[in-house]
């Protein structure tokens, strides 16, 4: 195998919703699936993470939801916080199982076709759910959230991993330099000749 050069591996994807994409999305989605959409967008967290999620997890008192290793993709622990518009969902639901999600009394264990639907309807194209991911990565850090701080959230353990679900728009790049402009000596100054 010596002097075989694999290619690179080319999956990163960057689909990231805008406010009134994912609004639209929300709209659309099946009641049930609602609170799970919410979640995934307010957390950051893997659908696993998510459908697997029990009330003895969550503390709406103190704000935060634990995963234990045993819960997540890389087997590390971590707190999330629940920001306003998630504990009002949170709130809402019924407590009639050890398990958050529930449809029809029972554990939610796939959302893959109402998600769909909800796209569909939305008219949203190349969006898959764990792209809300992406998407909480990314409104965090154009929030001015220290990197270190979303992936404590995340569970990302790695800059390069985390640094995948970080999308860089057009717009950020017109930001940033809008923001040197209006702030001179935050931006590279260029001496003038």
């Amino acid at each position: 195998m010596n002097g075989i050069k694999f290619a690179e591996e080319d999956n990163v994807r960057d689909r990231v919703l805008i406010d009134e994409e994912f609004e639209r999305l929300l709209a659309c989605a099946s009641e049930y699936i609602k609170p799970i959409i919410i979640m995934a967008w307010e957390t950051g967290m893997r659908r696993g993470e998510i459908l697997g999620l029990l009330w003895s997890q969550v503390d709406l008192n103190n704000g935060t939801i634990r995963l234990q290793g045993e819960n997540t993709k890389n087997g590390r622990g971590r707190v999330i916080p629940i920001s306003p518009r998630l504990k009002t969902t949170l709130e809402s639901l019924p407590r009639c199982s050890d398990h958050l999600f529930l449809y029809r009394g029972k554990p939610i264990k796939r959302i893959c076709g109402s998600f769909a639907n909800a796209r569909t309807q939305a008219g949203i194209i190349d969006f898959r759910f764990h792209d809300l991911r992406h998407c909480f990565v990314t409104r965090m850090r154009r929030k001015g959230v220290a990197d270190r701080v979303i992936m404590a959230i995340t569970g990302h353990r790695t800059f390069e991993c985390f640094r995948r679900y970080d999308t860089i728009s057009t717009d950020d790049l017109r930001q940033a330099v809008g923001a040197g402009l209006k702030n001179p000596g935050t931006f590279l100054e260029h001496p003038v000749i």
